[in-house]
């Protein structure tokens, strides 16, 4: 909520709010928690000089889709969040829009919170199926061939941890936390530009099948190792302990 792009969202009221009493309860906590190195930086930026917790966000186990599921009758990729500007769905459609590609779907699940989908016009190929939740949200997320979130700002963007760890490549842009991405080689990072989004898209499908698995697999590994839970409990309990006791903060404390 206090990154560049959310706080001049609406800008005259969380000003106020600022002012008022949200910057005051910032700058008095012992300590702050924070999910990624982005959102880290953000608070130094905004004068946050307290201590930082640097611990990620988990993910629950997803088990991989079973060889002989029933496949969809055509691959798509997923949109899975809030329908929000936010989250770049205009720029999505956009996108989407000058590909026309044959063959794929564009499936946007989510809360449709500023009605966009309802006042749009869907071009062929795009379908909005409204919110899921459990083993339904599972079973789209395993059975995409992609997934994309063009967002401009998120902390953390626990969706793209869950795509992955259904085995399932990502396209996401830098106003999320996920360099990882290229540096693990399972999927996409990009600037936030509706022609690179339309160009990566491309890209995307054009990639065979075989290979959109094994950037799966190595988005799964990569998250089963970094964001499970036990590791991240570990974390926490440290940097209370630390906080109630003194002595040497915890690896993952920031007091600079």
């Amino acid at each position: 909520m206090l990154s560049p792009w959310a706080m001049n969202f609406r800008r005259w009221k969380k000003s106020i709010a600022w002012w008022a009493f949200a910057r005051r309860d910032l700058m008095e906590a012992a300590l702050v928690h924070a999910t990624s190195e982005m959102e880290l930086a953000e608070l130094r930026e905004l004068g946050a000089r307290q201590p930082i917790a640097m611990i990620p966000n988990g993910v629950e186990p997803l088990p991989l889709t079973e060889a002989d599921a029933a496949p969809p009758s055509r691959p798509y990729v997923l949109f899975l969040s809030r329908v929000h500007r936010k989250k770049g769905i205009q720029e999505l459609l956009e996108a989407w829009g000058g590909l026309a590609p044959q063959g794929w779907d564009l499936v946007i699940a989510g809360p449709d919170e500023e009605g966009i989908l309802a006042k749009a016009k869907l071009q062929t190929g795009v379908r909005y199926i409204g919110s899921v939740e459990g083993e339904p949200k599972h079973r789209l997320l395993q059975q995409a061939s992609l997934f994309v979130l063009p967002t401009y700002s998120e902390n953390f963007g626990v969706v793209v941890a869950e795509s992955l760890m259904a085995g399932v490549p990502v396209i996401t842009t830098h106003g999320a936390p996920w360099r990882c991405l290229q540096t693990e080689r399972c999927g996409w990072w990009i600037p936030m530009q509706p022609d690179v989004l339309r160009d990566t898209l491309h890209s995307a499908m054009r990639t065979p099948p075989d290979e959109l698995r094994a950037m799966g697999l190595r988005g799964r590994a990569y998250v089963e190792q970094q964001f499970s839970w036990p590791e991240i409990a570990r974390q926490m309990i440290d940097v209370y302990e630390w906080v109630l006791g003194g002595g040497p903060p915890p690896a993952c404390v920031s007091t600079d």
